[in-house]
């Protein structure tokens, strides 16, 4: 097994992504990172999005994602 995550159409394979690496393990609950970009991506403001696992003392992870806006209106 390679650990990739794959789906089977149209008589081709498309690879998804690394299984292994994509899951955060946070709080007892396994956590796709791959499912979280996808639902952030979903938003219209967002163009880019990157979902990681950081060590976490209480969680065992934490899931940021570092996030690229279409376009920012307003001030910081």
């Amino acid at each position: 097994m390679a650990g990739d995550t794959a789906v089977y159409e149209g008589g081709t394979y498309r690879i998804l992504g690394r299984t292994s690496v994509d899951i955060i393990k946070s709080g007892g609950y396994k956590i796709s990172a791959l499912d979280v970009e996808r639902h952030l991506l979903a938003h219209p403001d967002i163009a880019e999005v990157a979902v990681v696992g950081v060590h976490d003392i209480t969680w065992g992870q934490k899931v940021p994602a570092v996030v690229v806006v279409v376009k920012f209106v307003g001030r910081w």
